[in-house]
This record gives structure tokens, C-alpha cells and sequence, in this order.
């Protein structure tokens, strides 16, 4: 692995002549952590169960939106999944080695494109950072092979490839590169709008940039449209495929579904002041700034150091492994025991936004000398999509938790920054050495990654509950989301988002009550989570709600879903314990016309566990129709 900017003196290198000593590592970093992790990604009640449950129904004729209220995305991730059903077989194992494939494509695209625009140093440990702190999450849903929403994954992967292709239209001027890109942006528009968003600015710097690099104002034109006419098939295939069975309204609706559900009343909804940090503003803006602060600090005092290291070097010529260490040594020992208290690697992303938009700044500010050097293209592309997805995370950027897709591209953006555009820029200007900056910030990356991935394997050797068999088998251990971070370094009265609900002997129980007693054609519904109910036991819900809370009242109307259990009344109701972050609970806090409607309408047949809605302890109570 070479360090030099000459390109030519690096085709020479010999470590170059053994560039699959990256990919090597890589491969076998992300092939440990699918087997130590294996089957562990799935939540055993929330999110992952809708992922299943919703391909395997649109299998059997069901069309979604009008058949299944779901607001996370796009149509396209459960059409797709869909197919995959449909092909290698329904379980969740057909959709978690699907994702892995897709992940390990756009682990190799980014390590491509990472060498040509750095070295292999850089390239393989921003894809060590993907796999150690993202691709594997920090708790069930929060991963790369079962995502909360496969629309977030989908898009982000998608994302990359269109990057990559306009990186290539920009630099070979292949009018075939606009068409593959605006395919892949297509795709994103159906996944996920905050996606798009953020992929739609580094389209428009693309264009940018080729007009300043080229001035071929004709051949932009025409690019543009070949990208534009691509980017329309996605979406028209979807419109015709909804025109089936809908009128153009509705299907046009249903193809854009994911936009119109971003509401006013849904964003303000307390889980999303909470996900943006808006409850406690003022604490992590100086967070933020006392972070991005003690960066700038350490890198000004060590650029300082090796600007004047010849007099130190004369100075100290009888022993030079003393000045190594005497260099590196205290940000080393600082990074290797950053695991507590205010400043820990689980709050090491509260600087992000001002270190995502000082990279931004950096690598256009010095794009042609960058250039000059290696291909800078991909990393100004990839720099501003990083930063606009990290914006939806607000004032409370995190690498845990919805992080795991958020943070991401500004992570990998950051590696690049600090690994190879910083210290080419402090020697243009200053002459301080690149090398020993380098090597210093590899060294950080990697402590950092690995704290986080040691704690995640750790954890997860400690999940040893099971529901389901063989490729639907789920394995995970008790507590709430984002067990893996005790919230250290937060507000004290800011706890972690997510569901009080703990998960012992209670599902396996449900399900045996359910085989037993539920018929195969018998309907249930599970509320106000617990879709995976329906999926494990492949029981049908004949209602369109899937789960209740107030984002689902909000977007199709709480009489709407209301009526929908009135003209289609399962056959069974599971009342499930769950308390919604900051709302409370179901049929008390909200809900209650439909709790009330369930009351006049179904008996209690059997309780599992506690009473639910009481305690927090797992009960599920359930409740059949009347005659």
C-alpha cells in the first residue's frame, strides 16, 4: 500500500503489486462479522416483522397502499423483496444474504473508487469503518441484512452506484454513464425522499462541474435529458404496474406515496423532536462545537510539530523511534481510552456536521491540486451527499441507532478528509509531511472502529433467544433498542428512544397458542406492534393497519383505519405491551377510539405474560370476536 500522490511513482511501487491485500482484509473482516452475528439481526417484534410480513402478502395478490398502510418508503424495496420471495423461496434469510450481496457490491465500488481518488491505506479502512460501526449495527433493525426499512438500505446502496457512474460521466464523457446514473436515481426517488434529496445535490454539483471542467454545453444538454429520460422508468413502471388496479389518481399517488406522507403533524411528532435533538437544542450544539473544537486543536498542535520535525530530527538524530513516540504516544493513548463521560467514540459523531461541511469546503476549495494527484471527483460527489443525509439527524448526530444509514457517507467522507485531502493540503501550504499526518489519522480510524466493533460482538454473544426455525430463526437478547449504548454523555433526563418492552418466553408461547388454536386461514391482528406474529405464523391481518401509533392516525386518518377493522374484524386481536417514546400508551394515550371499538367487539380468551399496557413487562392478551 503506497502513500505517494504521484500516480506514475505509484504504479511502480511494489506494494501497489499487492493492492488485494486491502479487498483481502476487508473480505475477511466482513466475512468474521457475519458468522459472529449470524441470524442476530432481526428484531423479534418491531419493524423487521412488517419488512417480512408485507412482501410475503404482496406475493399473495395483495397491492400496497391500498391493501397495506406503510408510509417508511417508496414501492420499491417490497416490490423487490417481493421477487425475492417469489424466486429463492419466502424466510428472512432469502432478503438477509440478498442484502449482504448488495452491501459487499458497494463495499467494492467504494473501495474502488476510494483508491483511485487516495491510496489503499485510505480505501480499506473507510470500508473497515462501514462494516465495523454500520453494516452491522449496534442492535436489532439498525443493520445492513435486516434494516428497519429496506427502503433506506436500498436507497443508500443505489445512491453509491449512481455517484460512482456520474464520477465516471464526468471523467470519460460516456454518454451511457448519465443513463445507468439516472436509472439508479430513479430507483432512490422510490425508496426514500430525504435519499433522493441528498442524491440530487450531488447530481446537480456533477452538472456543475462538468460545465466548469468541459464548457460542452450541447453535450451536458444531452446528457442531462438521457439522465432525466432513465431516471422516469423506475416510477413509470411502477404507475403502470399500480393502473392495474387502480385509476391514474391513486397509482400516481401510490408511486409517490413516500412524499406525500411527509406531514407537518408526522414531523412534529415527539420520537422526531427527539431523533433531531430539538428537545435539548442548546446542549448538543455545544456539544457539537466543543468536539469540532478539540479536533481542531489536536490537528493544528501535530501539524505544528511536524512542520518544525527537521530541528527536532537534528536534535534527536541518536534516537529516532523516541520522537515517534513522543509524537504519536498521547493522541493514541487519548483515542484508546475515549470510551466514557462526555467525549466517547458512541458521541464521536456529535462533530460530524461541521467536519462533514469543513471537508465539503476543503476538497472544492483545493479540488484541482487534489486532482492533480488522483481523481477528486468521487470524493466532492460523495463529500455533499454525506452532508445532506447527515442533516436529517438534526442537531443529534450519532453513528448508533438510525445513524447506521444516516451517518455513513459523512463517516466514510471523513476518513477520506482526514487520511489524504487534510494532510495534502497542510503540505501545499505549510510543508507539513503527509506520511506521519496519515499514518496518525489511520491509526485513530482504526482504534475508534474497532472499540465500537468489539462492543457490538460482545454484546451480541450475549443473545441466546430464539423464535422461529431455520430461515426464519431470530436470535437476539433482551432490552430495548440501542442496548448497546447506556446513553453516557447525554442530557440526564434525555433517555433513549425506543420501547420499553422486554421479550422473554412470550412470543414463543403466542405462537404456539396461535398454531394450535388459530386455524390456517383464521385472521389476526396484532396491536400496536407485532407484524412478525402475522409472518411467523403466516396468519393474515385482513385489515391494511399493520401496526397503530399516531404517525399511522395522522397519515390515513383514524376513522379511515378505524372503519377498515369494521369492515374487515379479524378473527383475533393481540394486544401486545408497547409504550410509544413520549406518547404513552396504546387505547389510553392514543388509540382509544379504536381500544374502545375492540372492547364492544372481542372477549378475552387468553393472557400470556403481564397485562399488557401496565408495566412494561411483556403480556400479550388476546381477545376474540364475538359471535
Amino acid at each position: 500500500m503506497s502513500d505517494s500522490d504521484n500516480p506514475k511513482a505509484a504504479q511502480l511501487s511494489p506494494a501497489l503489486k499487492r493492492q488485494w491485500l486491502g479487498p483481502a482484509t476487508v473480505a475477511a473482516v466482513f466475512l468474521f462479522a457475519i458468522f459472529s452475528t449470524w441470524q442476530k439481526w432481526a428484531h423479534q417484534f418491531v419493524d423487521s416483522g412488517i419488512q417480512f410480513y408485507i412482501p410475503w402478502r404482496l406475493n399473495h395478490g395483495a397491492v400496497l397502499y391500498r391493501d397495506l398502510f406503510y408510509f417508511a418508503g417508496g414501492p420499491f424495496s417490497q416490490y423487490f423483496n417481493a421477487l425475492l420471495f417469489k424466486i429463492f423461496g419466502t424466510s428472512i434469510l432469502t432478503l438477509a444474504i440478498f442484502n449482504l450481496v448488495c452491501v459487499a457490491a458497494m463495499l467494492a465500488v467504494i473501495y474502488r473508487f476510494l483508491l483511485l481518488a487516495s491510496n489503499a491505506w485510505t480505501a480499506t479502512i473507510a470500508c473497515l469503518g462501514i462494516i465495523m460501526v454500520f453494516a452491522f449495527g449496534d442492535a436489532p433493525n439498525f443493520n445492513y441484512e435486516t434494516p428497519y426499512s429496506h427502503e433506506a438500505l436500498h436507497g443508500l446502496i443505489f445512491s453509491v452506484f449512481a455517484i460512482a457512474l456520474l464520477t465516471k460521466w464526468v471523467n470519460r464523457e460516456r454518454l451511457y454513464f448519465a443513463v445507468a446514473a439516472g436509472f439508479c436515481a430513479g430507483i432512490v426517488f422510490l425508496t426514500k425522499p430525504d435519499i433522493f434529496v441528498a442524491l440530487t445535490a450531488s447530481v446537480t454539483v456533477a452538472f456543475i462541474l462538468f460545465f466548469k471542467m468541459r464548457r460542452r454545453i450541447r453535450f451536458i444538454a444531452e446528457s442531462f435529458a438521457a439522465f432525466f429520460s432513465a431516471a422516469l422508468i423506475p416510477p413509470l413502471f411502477f404507475f403502470f404496474y399500480f393502473f392495474r388496479f387502480e385509476n391514474w389518481r391513486d397509482s400516481l399517488n401510490s408511486v409517490c406515496f413516500a412524499w406525500t406522507a411527509v406531514r407537518h403533524d408526522v414531523l412534529s411528532n415527539p420520537l422526531y423532536q427527539w431523533c433531531m435533538g430539538l428537545e435539548h437544542p442548546a446542549f448538543f450544539i455545544s456539544r457539537m462545537l466543543i468536539h469540532f473544537s478539540l479536533i481542531v486543536a489536536v490537528v493544528v498542535v501535530y501539524a505544528f510539530v511536524l512542520r518544525h520535525l527537521p530541528v527536532l530530527k537534528s536534535r534527536m538524530s541518536r534516537m529516532p523511534w523516541l520522537l515517534w513516540v513522543l509524537y504519536s504516544a498521547p493522541v493514541l493513548i487519548w483515542a484508546s481510552l475515549l470510551r466514557k463521560n462526555f467525549i466517547h467514540w458512541y458521541n464521536c459523531a456529535a462533530a460530524f456536521p461541521l467536519l462533514g461541511l469543513a471537508g465539503c469546503i476543503l476538497i472544492c476549495w483545493h479540488y484541482k491540486k487534489l486532482a492533480a494527484a488522483r481523481d477528486a471527483t468521487f470524493p466532492l460527489l460523495w463529500s455533499i451527499f454525506g452532508l445532506l443525509m447527515l442533516s436529517k439527524m438534526g442537531l443529534f448526530s450519532r453513528v448508533w441507532e438510525y445513524g447506521f444509514i444516516l451517518s455513513m457517507p459523512v463517516t466514510v467522507g471523513i476518513v477520506y478528509t482526514f487520511s489524504w485531502a487534510l494532510p495534502k493540503f497542510l503540505n501545499d501550504r505549510f510543508q507539513v509531511p503527509t506520511l506521519p499526518m496519515r499514518v496518525t489519522a489511520w491509526l485513530i480510524f482504526l482504534i475508534a472502529f474497532s472499540a465500537v466493533f468489539i462492543k457490538t460482538e460482545a454484546h451480541c454473544l450475549s443473545w441466546n433467544f430464539a423464535v422461529g426455525k431455520g430461515g426464519d430463526r431470530m436470535v437476539s437478547g433482551e432490552g430495548a433498542w440501542s442496548a448497546m449504548y447506556d446513553g453516557d454523555g447525554l442530557p440526564p433526563d434525555f433517555p433513549l428512544g425506543g420501547s420499553r418492552i422486554t421479550i422473554r418466553e412470550g412470543l414463543k408461547e403466542t405462537l404456539d397458542w396461535i398454531q394450535t388454536n388459530v386455524p390456517p386461514d383464521g385472521t389476526l391482528a396484532v396491536l400496536p406492534h407485532g407484524a412478525t406474529v402475522n409472518y411467523l405464523s403466516r396468519r393474515v391481518n385482513p385489515t391494511p393497519c399493520l401496526f397503530w401509533d399516531p404517525n399511522v392516525a395522522a397519515i390515513f386518518g383514524e376513522t379511515n383505519t378505524i372503519s377498515k377493522f369494521q369492515q374487515h374484524p379479524p378473527d383475533y386481536i393481540f394486544l401486545v405491551e408497547w409504550y410509544e417514546y413520549r406518547v404513552g400508551y396504546f387505547g389510553q394515550d392514543y388509540g382509544v377510539e379504536l381500544m374502545r371499538w375492540i372492547q364492544q367487539n372481542y372477549h378475552p380468551v387468553e393472557l400470556i405474560g403481564s397485562e399488557p399496557f401496565r408495566n412494561a413487562a411483556f403480556g400479550v392478551k388476546i381477545l376474540k370476536r364475538n359471535p
